[in-house]
């Protein structure tokens, strides 16, 4: 089995492991925005997680006791030009990026808990370049990853060359972690062209707050002709 199929299905398994009376939803091809309006959620009861233990690697990084009702967007925000100058802040070239899978487990207002599931493609699935527009690159490019006001514990990124949506059965490997050894919070990522790239975030329990995970997809164009 791919190492991108085996992250997918390791989020949607989460469902059992976390005790979320929620239904699982099984994502196709509709946008991760679209679908996230479509999910069903149900809310288990009041007492679950009362107890508010902490999860131990809270502390690596994650946000103390945060109650965001949605697991949070990804933006890439520019750091390096392609020819490896620093890009100024507020100099534009930012990226918007909605988790293709997550399963994301909130407080409610009344005191319950809201649980929400989405299972979607792997990030070698042909499906996953149908369903995104491909951005557009003239070379490496160095980005820094921001998760809005709800930092998570940890993230991973896992890159593959795009020629496996030609081939998904052709056993590609992946490139080997490429956020190791950075400091929590201070994630970079240096995006090259005609890759497909899946950044997971954690966000461990703390108190009473959200937690989850999800796994963000981005996919590349192949360089112009003429550009290497």
């Amino acid at each position: 089995m791919r190492s991108g199929t085996i992250i997918a299905l390791a989020l949607c398994a989460a469902l059992a492991l976390s005790g979320c009376a929620a239904e699982r939803v099984q994502r196709m091809d509709a946008p991760a925005a679209e679908a996230q309006d479509k999910i069903n959620t149900v809310e288990s009861a009041a007492e679950k997680n009362a107890a508010g233990e902490a999860d131990p690697g809270a502390a690596a990084g994650g946000q103390q006791n945060n109650t965001a009702g949605e697991i949070p967007r990804l933006t890439l925000v520019p750091v390096k030009t392609a020819g490896g100058s620093p890009v100024p802040a507020g100099g534009g070239g930012e990226l918007t990026v909605t988790p293709s899978n997550f399963e994301w487990d909130s407080p409610a207002e009344d005191g319950s808990r809201r649980c929400v599931v989405a299972c979607g493609f792997a990030p070698t699935d042909p499906m996953v370049r149908k369903d995104r527009e491909p951005v557009i690159l003239t070379g490496p490019r160095t980005y820094r990853l921001v998760f809005g006001d709800c930092q998570p514990g940890s993230v991973t990124a896992m890159a593959w060359d795009a020629a496996v949506f030609d081939d998904p059965e052709g056993g590609h490997e992946a490139e080997a972690e490429l956020l190791e050894g950075q400091a929590p919070g201070e994630w970079t990522i240096t995006l090259m062209p005609d890759m497909v790239y899946d950044i997971t975030a954690s966000w461990p329990q703390s108190g009473g707050g959200s937690f989850g995970s999800g796994g963000y997809y981005i996919v590349t164009a192949a360089p112009a002709r003429g550009q290497k």
